[in-house]
């Protein structure tokens, strides 16, 4: 029987709760057999997200507290810029499906993560290749609060959003304050390394 690979991809500026419950849910669901959490490399659209880097090690890090080895963080965006040197432009999901579809011969069937509000019909005719990510990736639609979608969803809302862990980041100067104030949002393996690199997530400053 052919195993299922579902990819998580996302800015993850920073993870939190939602995400972690995601890869669960999908599991326990029967919507895959095997996670993969893809933090983009770059913005799509040129917006200050936090570094890579510090993106990957913290989503990494909430992955491994999961203790499931099929859910895992993936570097897939650097792979495939390091396969497309000649692109420095933003990464669309559709070539990024299409290949590492291609380079593994045999691999597992690929379903793509999106939520409800980002495949509403006056968003999806923004994505670059919908049909056919529709038609060959089977899309997982994760619900999304307050966004009424037209059919049912895989997954139902989900608390947490990255915004909003921004706006309680930048709301104060004390660094236990803000550690009260996310720690309903942001899992608790994760927590410290959020804030202690919070002005990176603001775009304050660089991490280093």
């Amino acid at each position: 029987m052919t195993s299922t690979l579902a990819l998580i991809r996302g800015s993850f500026s920073p993870p939190h709760i939602g995400h972690l419950l995601m890869g669960i849910s999908i599991l326990q669901f029967g919507l895959a057999d095997r996670v993969w959490y893809v933090p983009s490399l770059r913005h799509a659209h040129g917006k200050h997200i936090a570094p890579y880097d510090l993106r990957c090690q913290l989503v990494g890090r909430m992955a491994a507290y999961i203790r499931n080895t099929s859910i895992k963080l993936s570097q897939l965006e650097q792979w495939y810029a390091r396969a497309h040197p000649e692109d420095t432009g933003p990464i669309y999901t559709i070539d990024l499906l299409r290949w590492y579809r291609d380079i593994r011969t045999g691999s597992p069937r690929l379903r793509l993560v999106v939520g409800a509000d980002c495949v509403l019909d006056g968003e999806a005719g923004k994505w670059k290749g919908w049909e056919e990510i529709v038609r060959d990736f089977d899309p997982i639609i994760v619900g999304r609060q307050g966004v009424d979608f037209p059919r049912p969803v895989h997954i139902p809302p989900l608390p947490g959003s990255s915004t909003e862990v921004r706006r309680l980041l930048a709301a104060k100067e004390d660094i236990c304050d803000v550690g009260d104030d996310i720690a309903h949002l942001v899992p608790a393996s994760i927590r410290d390394g959020v804030l202690a690199y919070r002005k990176a997530f603001l775009g304050l400053e660089a991490s280093s």
